[in-house]
């Protein structure tokens, strides 16, 4: 603790994992947030496997189904809460940076702000127009009632997952390796915990893979105010702490909005995917696109590792480090994609025989792993990249991905999907991402320049106020 009550990295913390972006080096930043999430990672794909052998088990397609024909809607609103969450904590990383007690509590409540105010208006929205969303995606109407429990239990849970997930982002920046870790490990385990402790151990059946989530999320919220508490984060509250500063959370806000702009094209055109898929498959097909092993997760912790080591450095003008950090994203992201899209292209037919029992089931798996295989390389390059944009404050820019996505996507659901049935809804994510991933590549080539003569114009300015505040 420094003499604020703020738990500020030293050189002595970088040895227990605190993690200085600022100071410590590239491989020590990665080891301190990229190892725990890599293991959190490895761990969840275990974890899906054996929730989804739990669902097939006690209820058949039933809840991959639901999930299938609802999730792009309620996808497209935990979005918007999700890039106000982002946003929270890239306009205010300098503010966690420079270890002021009482400016990080005003930001840390402002943040809160923020999200319950956009958690807010996605429910009202969702409460309002239920009726027409449900007309415009073609439900069908054999899992009408199912899929309505579904959304209306997804709204229940926004509030706390919203929450949840900005002080996820706080911790996985600021709190030491080990804490880095837990909280991580506690993120993914959410759903495979709520399915064995409602579903196999209390069984409650279809109400509880319904209501399991929010308990199991209210509890780790309590544990992630306790987690800060330890960093020293909300502790010595005043008053003055929970006055809401309006215009630190529109700004807020109206930089999520930009983060949201890339997602809400990428949410719309799987909505538009969902739309046709629901009205030209059958169950089966429908089914099969919602079973995934997270095999992609290592990938965002390029995004997670970006948005906590970019920010910081490109403020502070460490262009070289940048330059670093950036080539050694991109690499990753291509190896480890690759790698993706040959282990879902040999195991698709494997894993969904260990699920069903169906042929059919089985060689509709095999096709659409061969298909999201192929669509996980430049899926890899939107990962790397992406969020880089983000980060330095060129969200516009990052907003072509979600363009490109809409592009390919909108081909698939319009044209393939009607012509050519189940294979135009499997070959979506590759025509979306191989857009998207391809313009995110070009720009970045042709803008990596500009950004880099910028990082060392904000050391020159940093270095330029420091000799000022000397004299």
């Amino acid at each position: 603790m420094n003499r604020t009550g703020i738990a500020r990295p030293s050189a002595r913390d970088g040895n227990r994992g605190r993690n200085d972006v600022l100071n410590n080096s590239l491989f020590r930043v990665v080891l301190n947030v990229g190892l725990p999430l890599l293991t959190v990672q490895m761990i969840s794909m275990l974890a899906v496997s054996y929730t989804n052998d739990i669902y097939s088990r006690e209820f058949g397609k039933l809840v991959f189904l639901v999930t299938g024909v609802v999730s792009a809607a309620i996808s497209l609103f935990q979005s918007a809460y999700g890039s106000v969450s982002s946003a929270t904590w890239i306009r205010s990383a300098a503010t966690y940076a420079q270890g002021e007690r009482q400016q990080v509590n005003r930001a840390a409540v402002n943040s809160l702000y923020s999200v319950t105010l956009m958690v807010s208006l996605c429910i009202l929205i969702l409460l309002s127009g239920k009726g027409a969303i449900f007309r415009m995606m073609n439900i069908p109407r054999e899992i009408y009632r199912e899929a309505g429990m579904y959304y209306d239990t997804q709204m229940l849970l926004m509030p706390i997952s919203g929450i949840s997930t900005m002080l996820n982002t706080i911790i996985t920046a600021r709190g030491s390796r080990g804490m880095v870790f837990a909280e991580n490990l506690m993120m993914t385990c959410v759903q495979v915990v709520s399915a064995v402790v409602f579903i196999v151990i209390l069984r409650l059946g279809f109400w509880g893979f319904l209501l399991g989530g929010i308990p199991v999320t209210l509890l780790h919220v309590v544990i992630q105010f306790w987690l800060l508490r330890k960093c020293g984060f909300f502790i010595g509250l005043e008053k003055d702490s929970f006055r809401p500063d309006w215009k630190s959370i529109f700004g807020n806000i109206k930089y999520g909005f930009l983060l949201y702009m890339q997602m809400i094209l990428c949410c719309i055109s799987e909505m538009a995917i969902s739309t046709q898929s629901n009205r030209h498959l059958d169950m089966d097909a429908i089914a099969t696109v919602s079973i995934l092993l997270p095999v992609t997760g290592p990938l965002s912790i390029c995004s997670t590792l970006c948005s906590v080591f970019v920010p910081q450095n490109y403020g502070a003008g460490k262009t070289q480090r940048l330059k670093r950090f950036a080539a050694g994203s991109i690499g990753f992201a291509a190896v480890y994609g690759t790698g993706c899209a040959c282990f879902l292209i040999a195991a698709g037919g494997w894993y969904f025989g260990t699920l069903f029992d169906d042929p059919v089931m089985i060689a509709l798996g095999r096709e659409y792993w061969f298909w999201y295989g192929l669509a996980c390389i430049p899926l890899a390059m939107i990962y790397a990249i992406r969020i880089f944009f983000d980060s330095v404050g060129m969200a516009k820019v990052s907003m072509l991905s979600g363009v490109g996505e809409l592009a390919g996507r909108l081909v698939c659901a319009f044209w393939l999907i009607p012509c050519f049935g189940y294979i135009g809804r499997f070959a979506a994510p590759l025509f979306g991402w191989g857009l998207g991933g391809l313009l995110m590549v070009i720009m970045y080539l042709a803008l990596r320049k500009r950004i880099y003569q910028q990082c060392e114009e904000n050391g020159n300015r940093e270095t330029g106020e420091r000799e000022e505040a000397a004299v």
